[in-house]
């Protein structure tokens, strides 16, 4: 097994398909799917640091989580092999975790379950919104009985078509748990730096859910899939998301419309007048019943051409026009 130069590893990550991966099983290492690999842990957690300090911001909180959990479940026996899968191109339509479904380095069947850590390093006391329970009927009950942290607050929601690397799986038809602290005021803006990230959480967050993988681990019966149809007339091809609106979804309240959770500074929302808390019911003459409708709305419009925004504030109708850009 050939040991990765910084060189090597720098290299290895600019290539936006492949994905980064570590694998526990009689040992453990990390490794690319050309079977280059750094048989150290440690020495994986250092190059990855040194790359955060230089010109890659490449420990995020899912970064960090993965590696937290690795070092967390990495002794004892388990009845499985766990792979911890470091994913690029996501808002760019799901690129790697679609790569890795659609040409699999191991038969898909053989994968029991799928966990993902997107936007975890808020936690604070805002609830863990612990995603996609309904595509197992496992996951409700294990997600309940693994919170051994009185806290720890956990709100458990069923629809696993999310819009996150999950959902690559979720169609290959594995059952999967997402976990998410919730949008944020820094949500895709240079605030959001990493002193902002809430690490004691992000241990918390990983106690939790590493208390769950290592029981799907050691059963010999991997979790059942339920397929859940998702909640829309048509989901939207994701080239809306390169639209940028400057709204901010509330993904952990399930309402009836889009909740805000925020709108980013000077972005089209907050020039509309939109704030925290607004309810987005119609855009661009298309009803909005959920985060699926906004998407599919998305797709619809066109950059630089206003479009009506029908919205809802403490209960009050009300209307305004935001005027959409493309996503630089």
């Amino acid at each position: 097994m050939k040991t990765l130069t910084r060189t090597e590893l720098e290299r290895s990550l600019r290539e936006p398909l492949r994905p980064l991966y570590l694998l526990l099983g009689p040992e453990i290492y990390l490794r690319r799917a050309a079977a280059l690999a750094i048989t150290d842990a440690a020495l994986s957690r250092t190059l990855l640091r040194e790359f955060n300090e230089s010109s890659f911001s490449l420990l995020s909180d899912p970064v960090q989580s993965a590696i937290a959990a690795a070092e967390q479940l990495k002794n004892g026996p388990r009845g499985r092999n766990i792979a911890f899968v470091l994913w690029s191109g996501e808002e760019a339509g799901l690129l790697g975790s679609a790569a890795f479904t659609a040409k699999p380095p191991l038969p898909l069947d053989q994968l029991a379950a799928y966990f993902n850590f997107d936007m975890v390093g808020r936690l604070r006391d805002n609830p863990l919104q612990v995603q996609g329970a309904g595509s197992s009927p496992s996951w409700a009950a294990l997600a309940t009985a693994a919170n051994t942290d009185p806290s720890l607050k956990i709100a458990v929601q069923n629809d696993p078509n999310l819009p996150t690397d999950s959902s690559s799986f979720n169609l290959a038809g594995i059952p999967t748990l997402s976990f998410f602290t919730g949008s944020h005021d820094d949500y895709h803006r240079p605030t959001d730096t990493a002193d902002r990230v809430d690490t004691a959480g992000i241990d918390r967050i990983v106690g939790y859910a590493t208390t769950i993988v290592s029981r799907v681990a050691d059963n010999p019966d991997p979790p059942a899939f339920a397929k859940v149809e998702p909640q829309t007339r048509g989901r939207g091809s994701r080239d809306g998301i390169r639209l940028y609106t400057g709204t901010i979804p509330d993904y952990g309240t399930e309402t009836k419309g889009l909740l805000l959770a925020g709108v980013s500074a000077g972005g089209p929302a907050e020039q509309a007048g939109l704030q925290k808390g607004d309810v987005i019911v119609e855009i661009a003459g298309q009803s909005i019943a959920n985060v699926y409708d906004y998407t599919y709305a998305l797709d619809l419009m066109k950059p630089d051409e206003p479009v009506t925004v029908r919205y809802l504030r403490s209960g009050e109708k009300r209307e305004t026009t935001l005027t959409p850009r493309v996503r630089r």
